[in-house]
């Protein structure tokens, strides 16, 4: 009745938390990216990213990483057991939607109309897509057709790629 109490960490509209690890992982508009244990709700660590995150983060087992993109354009590779920052890249525009993970690949895309994949480990370009419009809305998977993303661009055209090339 009285509102969140003073000590809750407020979110923006769009984020969601993602789970890896028994933690939950939430990227803020403060610039900071939190791991937070499922267990007990104790915050584990924070990594300042330096700009506001908009979109939810994604975590890999694989790597053992979480993935986010900032407001400024840059986008994060970082330890999810420590929060230590591994890399980071600026491909280009504002980045609002979420990152995907899909084999050895992670991709994002950003508000200049391009959608990158990134090798999951060394955040090293594989290929980028122009979508012809801002790219704000988290994409879909889907393994058939041999790998499928799925993207909603600005313009409210949807599109599939192939997620080994790039090719639509």
């Amino acid at each position: 009745d009285t509102g969140p109490d003073a000590s809750h960490l407020a979110l923006p509209q769009d984020i969601q938390p993602v789970i890896g690890d028994g933690r939950l992982y939430v990227g803020n508009s403060d610039g900071y990216l939190r791991a937070i244990s499922q267990a007990t709700g104790a915050q584990v660590w924070s990594a300042n990213l330096g700009n506001p995150i908009n979109n939810a983060a994604a975590y890999d087992v694989d790597t053992n990483s979480v993935y986010a993109g900032t407001k400024d354009g840059r986008f994060w590779r970082v330890n999810a057991a420590t929060g230590g920052i591994i890399y980071s890249n600026r491909p280009g525009g504002q980045i609002l939607m979420a990152p995907i993970v899909a084999g050895s690949s992670v991709y994002i895309g950003s508000t200049d109309g391009t959608f990158y994949a990134f090798d999951k480990v060394s955040l090293s370009q594989k290929w980028s897509y122009n979508a012809g419009a801002a790219l704000v809305a988290s994409p879909a998977y889907t393994p058939n057709h041999s790998g499928l993303i799925i993207l909603e661009a600005e313009d409210k055209s949807i599109q599939a790629v192939h997620a080994a090339d790039g090719t639509r």
